[in-house]
């Protein structure tokens, strides 16, 4: 483990900007970015990476995408990411919602609300 070291890798693409509190979660050969926080408030741009090209993609996707918000939690499942929770504390506001995006068919749907009982 001596000679183990961290590199910086050039990227091609469109770059996002740097950022806090974001989802960036990797499936097959993709690693996936959403939101987060920079000066100026919460996003809800949405990125990819291809971990043999290095290249970014913005992604433009269907369906319906989650707010702007940092501090969501993400987990993959399969080829789908979940994303739930976060804030937009420009808003003044928390979410407790979810959301999937199948990286297959590049959509984004809500999940449904689960009664609070």
């Amino acid at each position: 483990m001596e000679n183990e070291k961290y590199t910086t890798q050039k990227t091609l693409g469109t770059v996002p900007t740097p950022r806090e509190n974001f989802v960036f979660i990797i499936v097959n050969a993709r690693i996936w970015l959403f939101g987060g926080f920079q000066e100026g408030g919460a996003l809800g741009d949405f990125f990819s990476i291809d971990i043999f090209s290095w290249t970014w993609i913005e992604v433009i996707a269907n369906g319906n995408a989650p707010s702007k918000r940092h501090g969501s939690s993400g987990v993959r499942v399969g080829n789908k990411i979940y994303i739930f929770g976060g804030c937009d504390y420009h808003q003044k506001m928390c979410y407790a919602d979810g959301y999937y995006f199948d990286t297959e068919s590049m959509w984004w749907a809500k999940l449904p609300e689960l009664s609070r009982k």
